[in-house]
């Protein structure tokens, strides 16, 4: 018997979702994520020689940046991270102390946040306050990849969202580089955002120190990376969605199956491998481990990943997206493969593309709509100054649905022509 793959994945805490269907086997997913220890980020601060001359020079008055610079450098300013550090709590925690908004953080620990204030002499920052409130009208949504539709479906409904409350969306790719983290930071502090909407792949410290710096609310979408100081979490149910997509394709017949990932250090991809691993086991079904494809949710990745590959066996194929399942498809049909007669191909994420090929695309729909909107409502609460800073981060789990295109067929059947 071929050696089956098993996965099992924790329920995180404050998690809101839909009643799911559940197995007494867990089973434990083969690829663990690859994270890279944090590289210091170096200081961007310089520091500034005021030079003096015995010839008169004009009156003038210092810019922001020159008055400034102008202080003893010896006695370094403490700022709100400080005074977080001394009281043991958030930073979100001590700017709802200061503006009043404390009364759903415990009276002990506003005390320990004034009293490190009294003790560090903290003064806040009253122009960036003023800044911040004059422009408070973008919201900033970054996403890792512009030419992903899914992002791009994300975006158009977090705009429609935001503008029905008088807000705008400002889409940015995440930054790849310190170079472009610096930058962000620079905007970020700049006082033009009321808050962000972040998709990460991946968890990146360096991000995540730019995001606390910069004191702005924020609310992660679509991937399951958690961030401290992290408002919400708002992503598909990649886990039931998997699952989906396991019992589908065992009751149209298919016991001999693969998958292909997306890359191995996106959360979102084990909990479809998981989600589809239970599946299997329910209906007494192994995968092998030469059947787990590792894919990078492209194109190309799809198509290099398929073209590389071959089990005479396999009648099924789950993409962990849809760009990589029409990639798979290209690599198929080059191979003499028919799709579905010889092979059936299911994808993931119901971008619009997916209803435009020469056959619809069987896929499951993320409800990017809903991830969006939803998104924006849970930043514009927390801009309000309504969140709980003294909770873990909530997450809300939209359901997928099942979307049947022409795809896959019944095994030893050729599909009826159908649409949804």
């Amino acid at each position: 018997m071929d050696r089956s793959v098993k996965s099992s994945t924790p329920k995180p805490r404050g998690q809101t979702r839909e009643p799911q269907q559940t197995s007494d086997r867990k089973p434990t997913t083969p690829l663990p994520a690859n994270r890279q220890p944090a590289k210091p980020q170096p200081s961007d601060r310089k520091s500034s020689v005021n030079k003096t001359t015995n010839q008169k020079q004009p009156t003038k008055e210092p810019s922001v940046p020159e008055a400034a610079s102008s202080k003893n450098q010896t006695h370094a300013r403490p700022t709100i991270k400080d005074v977080a550090k001394r009281a043991g709590v958030s930073v979100a925690t001590v700017s709802f102390v200061l503006n009043g908004k404390d009364e759903r953080i415990r009276p002990q620990t506003a005390d320990r946040v004034r009293d490190a204030v009294d003790a560090l002499q903290y003064t806040p920052n009253t122009l960036a306050k003023q800044l911040k409130t004059r422009t408070a009208e973008t919201l900033a949504l970054l996403v890792p990849d512009l030419r992903n539709d899914f992002f791009s479906e994300i975006a158009d409904e977090a705009l429609s969202e935001a503008q029905a409350h008088g807000k705008l969306i400002a889409m940015m790719r995440l930054p790849a580089s310190e170079d472009e983290r610096h930058q962000l930071g620079e905007a970020f502090r700049s006082g033009r955002f009321a808050g962000a909407l972040v998709v990460s792949r991946q968890f990146d410290p360096l991000l995540e120190d730019v995001l606390d710096a910069s004191m702005l609310p924020f609310v992660m979408l679509d991937e399951s990376i958690r961030l401290r100081h992290a408002v919400t979490l708002v992503t598909g149910d990649s886990d039931r969605g998997g699952q989906l997509v396991g019992d589908y394709l065992v009751n149209q017949g298919h016991t001999h199956l693969a998958c292909l990932t997306g890359p191995q250090e996106t959360p979102n991809s084990m909990r479809r491998l998981s989600g589809f691993l239970k599946a299997l086991m329910r209906h007494d079904i192994t995968l092998k481990n030469e059947n787990i494809l590792l894919g990078d949710y492209t194109l190309r990745g799809g198509y290099e990943a398929i073209k590389n590959w071959d089990d005479p066996d396999v009648t099924a194929l789950f993409a962990f997206n849809d760009l990589s399942a029409i990639g798979a498809m290209q690599a198929l049909r080059e191979k003499g493969k028919r799709v579905p007669e010889d092979i059936s191909v299911i994808g993931y994420d119901h971008i619009a593309m997916a209803d435009y090929l020469p056959q619809k695309l069987t896929t499951v729909a993320q409800q990017a709509d809903r991830i969006g909107r939803r998104g924006v409502r849970e930043l514009l609460y927390a801009i309000d100054g309504h969140p709980d800073a003294e909770t873990h981060v909530k997450e809300v789990l939209i359901p997928p649905k099942l979307v049947i295109g022409e795809t896959v067929a019944r095994r030893n059947e050729t599909p009826e022509r159908r649409t949804q």
